[in-house]
């Protein structure tokens, strides 16, 4: 899940490499049509499998000016 109060939708996406434990994290974040400014999310991956979860990941993307 990833929550990004306040933000635009569509920068950051999140997908797991397979649904059992341990699984990998793949994250893209898209600064295309996204005004320059710093942009941040949180990204939380939970399993009822996993002993330390849920996993909380914070990203942070900063966009520069033409």
């Amino acid at each position: 899940i990833i929550y990004a109060d306040g933000q635009p939708e569509g920068w950051l996406s999140a997908q797991l490499n397979h649904s059992r434990t341990p699984a990998g994290v793949a994250i893209d974040a898209n600064s295309e049509g996204l005004a320059p400014g710093r942009y941040n999310a949180e990204l939380r991956v939970s399993s009822n499998d996993a002993v330390n979860s849920p996993i909380r990941i914070e990203v942070t993307l900063d966009v520069s000016g033409p």
